[in-house]
Formats: C-alpha cells, sequence, structure tokens
C-alpha cells in the first residue's frame, strides 16, 4: 500500500517538475534571443490541460512523510534497489535546499545576469574590429578584453564570495564539493585527479606541440592556431543546412526513430542553424520535457568546427529522446556528467561514419577534441585556486598571472608569448563558464578521453549505437560508474589509460 502511494507521489512530482522545467526553458531561450516554434505553445497548452495542478510543496511534504515510512526498518521489504538510489537523491536534494541560502542563491543569479550583460557587450565590441591580418586582429581583441579586466575581476570576486557563503550552510566544505553534489557527480578523489592531469601532461600535451611543429614551418604564436584559422576548411566546407541531409542519412542508418523525431524536430523549427543575433554563442541543446521536445541552436562560424557542435548537440538531443519516458523526475533529472558523457559518446560513433572518407576532417576533430583536454584542466585549475585561496587571487593582475603560468605548463609550452604575456593572461575573462558554471569544464576532459578510447573501437556502429541507448536510456537510476560498465570503462582514466590512447592517436595525426 505505502509503495503504491510511493509510486503515485512520484508520478506527480514528475509531471509537475517537467512542467516547471519547461515553463524555465522557454523562458530561458526568450532571454537569450530565441522563440520556439509559432505551434509549440498550442501544444503545451494541449498537454497543460490534462494536468492536475498540485502545488509542489503539498508533494515533497507527502513524499517525506511516505519516505520516513519505506525507510523505517520495519518496511525495508517494500523496497527494491532503485528506490534505495533514490532516497540518496533526495537525501541529497534537501541538504542542499537550505532556506538560509535563498538570499544569496538570488544574488548569484542576479550577479550571472551582470556577467552575461557585460560580456554581450564585449564581444559586441570584439564584433566591430575590422582588422582581417591575424596578428594584429588578436593583438587588437586581446587589448579590448584586457580593458575590461577590472570590471571582470570584480564580478567574478562577488561571485567567489557569495558561493563560497552559499556553501557553509551546506554539509560541504567547500563550492567544488557543493558543486559536485548540486550536479549528482560522482567525487573524484585526489589521487584520480592527479593521475588525470599527469597523464595529460605528459602524453597529450607533447602530442598537440608534436602536431603543431607538423603544422607550422617556424615558430609557434599564439595567433598561429586560433580556433577559426584551425578549422577553416580547404574547400570541402558546405553550409550546415546541407550538412544536415548528411547527417539525416546517417541517423536513419543508426536509429530510425531518432531520424524520425529529428528531421520532424528539424522541419518544424526546433533546430535553428542560421546566423541570429542572440546572446548566446556557438550552440546549445535546451529539454523540454514537459512536451518531450528539445531545442537545438548552432550560431555558423563557416568553418569544421559547425559539423562539431551540431553533432554534439544532437548528442544531447539523443539523450534527452532516449530518457524521455523515464517515469521518476529524479532520475530524469541527470547530472551534468552523464549529460556529458552521452554527448561525447555519441561523437565517437557518428563523427567516425559522417568522415570516413575525409581523413583531413576527422583529423581537425581529433586534433580539437585532443587540444581541449588540456584546456579543460586549465580552466577548472584556475577555478579550485579561485575558490580556496580567493585572498591570493584578488585583483585582476593576480588572476592573470595564476591563468598565464597554467597555460604555459599545460597548453602554451611550445608557443612564443615574449612581449605577449599581459595580452594573452587576460582571456580567462573570455570563459564564460568561469562565471556561469563553475567546475562544469572538467567533465569535458574525463567524457572525451572516454570518447577518443571509444572512437577507437573497431565495433560496427550497430552495435556501438546499441550499447549507448543501453546506457543513456537509463537516465539517473544508476550512477556514472555502473553505466559505464556496459563499455567497460573505467570512470576514471589511469595515467597508463592516457598514455595508450595518446600512442594509438600518435600515428593517425
Amino acid at each position: 500500500m505505502l509503495k503504491n502511494e510511493l509510486i503515485g507521489l512520484l508520478h506527480d512530482e514528475l509531471i509537475y517538475q517537467n512542467y516547471l522545467d519547461e515553463l524555465g526553458a522557454i523562458q530561458t531561450l526568450k532571454d537569450i534571443g530565441f522563440d520556439v516554434p509559432w505551434f509549440h505553445n498550442r501544444l503545451f497548452n494541449i498537454k497543460k490541460t490534462q494536468l492536475e495542478m498540485h502545488k509542489q510543496e503539498e508533494i515533497e511534504e507527502k513524499l517525506e512523510s511516505i519516505e520516513e515510512k519505506l525507510y523505517s526498518v520495519k518496511q525495508k521489504n517494500l523496497l527494491d534497489e532503485k528506490y534505495v538510489h533514490l532516497k540518496k537523491i533526495m537525501q541529497l536534494r534537501k541538504n542542499l535546499c537550505v532556506n538560509k541560502n535563498l538570499a544569496f542563491l538570488h544574488e548569484e543569479n542576479k550577479l550571472v545576469e551582470t556577467y552575461d550583460n557585460f560580456i554581450s557587450s564585449v564581444r559586441k565590441e570584439l564584433s566591430c574590429l575590422e582588422i582581417l591580418e591575424p596578428k594584429q586582429k588578436w593583438i587588437a581583441e586581446c587589448e579590448v578584453v584586457f580593458r575590461h579586466g577590472d570590471r571582470a575581476n570584480d564580478i567574478l570576486n562577488n561571485l567567489i564570495n557569495t558561493r563560497n557563503k552559499i556553501c557553509i550552510n551546506t554539509p560541504y566544505h567547500n563550492y567544488h564539493d557543493y558543486c559536485s553534489a548540486l550536479y549528482q557527480k560522482e567525487l573524484k578523489s585526489e589521487e584520480e585527479y592527479s593521475n588525470l592531469k599527469k597523464g595529460v601532461l605528459n602524453y597529450f600535451t607533447p602530442l598537440i606541440n608534436q602536431h603543431r611543429k607538423q603544422t607550422k614551418e617556424n615558430k609557434i604564436y599564439p595567433w598561429n592556431f586560433n580556433l577559426s584559422s584551425n578549422l577553416s576548411p580547404n574547400g570541402k566546407y558546405i553550409p550546415l543546412k546541407y550538412f544536415m541531409n548528411d547527417v539525416l542519412s546517417k541517423l536513419y542508418e543508426l536509429d530510425i526513430d531518432f531520424y524520425h523525431y529529428i528531421k520532424d524536430s528539424y522541419l518544424r523549427g526546433y533546430i535553428n542553424l542560421d546566423e541570429q543575433n542572440t546572446r548566446h554563442d556557438n550552440g546549445f541543446c535546451m529539454e523540454l520535457p514537459f512536451t518531450k521536445k528539445s531545442f537545438i541552436s548552432i550560431r555558423p562560424e563557416n568553418t569544421y568546427n559547425d559539423y562539431f557542435y551540431l553533432i554534439h548537440e544532437l548528442g544531447h538531443c539523443y539523450h534527452n529522446f532516449l530518457k524521455r519516458d523515464v517515469q521518476i523526475y529524479s532520475y530524469r533529472e541527470t547530472s551534468t556528467e552523464i549529460n556529458e558523457f552521452a554527448a561525447h559518446f555519441f561523437e565517437s560513433i557518428l563523427v567516425p561514419l559522417l568522415f570516413k572518407d575525409s581523413s583531413e576532417i576527422l583529423k581537425k576533430f581529433l586534433s580539437e577534441t585532443i587540444s581541449s583536454i588540456p584546456w579543460n584542466i586549465v580552466i577548472h585549475e584556475f577555478q579550485i585556486k579561485l575558490y580556496t585561496k580567493s585572498d591570493s587571487y584578488f585583483t585582476f593582475s593576480e588572476k592573470s598571472a595564476l591563468f598565464l603560468k597554467l597555460i604555459k605548463k599545460y597548453t602554451h609550452t611550445n608557443v612564443e608569448l615574449d612581449g605577449y604575456e599581459k595580452l594573452i593572461s587576460s582571456l580567462w575573462i573570455l570563459e564564460e563558464e568561469v562565471f556561469t558554471t563553475p567546475f562544469y569544464y572538467i567533465e569535458y576532459a574525463y567524457a572525451k578521453l572516454s570518447a577518443l578510447k571509444l572512437l577507437m573501437d573497431k565495433s560496427p556502429s550497430e552495435e556501438k549505437i546499441a550499447r549507448y541507448r543501453q546506457c543513456f536510456s537509463l537516465g539517473q537510476s544508476n550512477t556514472l560508474t555502473m553505466l559505464l560498465q556496459v563499455y567497460s570503462l573505467p570512470y576514471v582514466m589511469t595515467e597508463e589509460d592516457i598514455r595508450d590512447i595518446g600512442e594509438k592517436l600518435k600515428d593517425f595525426l
């Protein structure tokens, strides 16, 4: 009887929370300059009429009351394993929802909005620069960013101060651990993270340096490997709207249900591939869980990077598609690390299929992926220092000196920086994740390493996609470690694992 009542309450919570999440997603889209397709509001309202509105407080009170009964010693026999995992998630949520933090959370949101407005104005200023010569353009862009350094520093200091106050009222000793709990991430040990850094530093950084030397005749300067110049097409680039046809043909081979879902989404306007004047760069995928839709946008740069962004966001969309019928909200709302593993694993399946006859584009994809992993570590290390030793890195110059030290160690070891250190040291200002989603970047590093290992797996694509569906249709009902057992992959790569990946990639690049 109690178990049936719990299932009923969980169903109510799922519907209500999906409704709230979609309202929030639609508002977020509007805030950054997008609208859902014209008929979506009609679809949303039709589903809304089927919803018996419950007060969230009533649902949570009933859930808490039933939990106490279910998890008592006498009632343990009523639970199966999935509800034991559910209790952990609910307890975690309770630990994070502290009334004392409401004012701090409101202040954090205001500061993030302040940064969004600030960085939008900086990017607008950058877009007005009319310089074509790469060196002069890079210098001019860095000078613009540097001029805004003190303002960016003030915003970040206020964010760090506010966020550190938030975790004081929770069971977590620092903001890094609080974020791990907030986004339901599995904590890595110091040893595991140290091994990651050693592996990347010893095997990926030299690989990147070797690859740069092969593509540049003389000394390497910071403007030589800007994203736009590295990914410029050599006659094989086609606009995204035409490339989408290639994507659809491969999706038809992999998963015909997802093919129809994406084709319908594209025709109905849920996938935007056009240049728009919005407040969001590059690409994103926004889940609309109440109507079981996703909204994707890619801002074209007219480089190969457009392809890679689209494939990545389609990976997020496929993950949303697979878990759309999960019946418990706490399981449907997956952690950031599961989300990123899903998107990067999808890349490892679709990229080789799309570019099997174009080694040039495949090499660009691999070189970009490899180069980005040390960068992910730079940003993570930068944030760790700022949040744990904020007094030591309070000024703009102190933060910039720390950033310079880290890029010299991980990403710019063979780059000529003499005379340009002051300029490049301020570019942390453009890293929006430093301000908006702290400690998120490291998830890319873990996911990319595992995805690279999968990409080199010679298994048929049908087998790969079957394992993908098995793994990522479960939502949060299992931990990431348990999900990765489908692939026989460890949660965290060892230094030896990274060495093996680096050795296999060396010959190809």
